[in-house]
């Protein structure tokens, strides 16, 4: 398996640890915030988490040879998921209404 590595705030070292609890062989950086660890143990999926949640990293266990071309469908949560601010507050704003919305949200 692979491990992949995202997030904003990535950097070499905290990968380099997460990529050793893992048992990974090697770190491909993919982008300035995306790794990928080959040949990691997925058994060691509580220690990944514990670690990528301290440094604020998603992570994905992933087969070997997998390619994001494999796949036809993506299905996520938008606001501060694949984008960093929150569309109803934004929406609010423009109607003039954000301070209520954020009441609320």
């Amino acid at each position: 398996m692979n491990l992949i590595l995202q997030g904003l705030d990535a950097n070499r070292a905290d990968v380099e640890r997460i990529a050793g609890l893992a048992g990974s062989t090697s770190i491909d950086e993919l982008s300035a915030a995306v790794y990928r660890c080959k040949h990691a143990n997925p058994e060691a999926r509580k220690q990944v988490d514990t670690e990528c949640w301290s440094v604020r990293l998603d992570y994905a266990f992933a087969p070997e040879g997998q390619a994001l071309s494999d796949f036809r469908v993506l299905a996520m949560d938008m606001d501060s998921t694949l984008i960093t601010i929150e569309c109803i507050d934004e929406i609010a704003d423009m109607q003039g209404l954000k301070p209520q919305v954020a009441e609320i949200t």
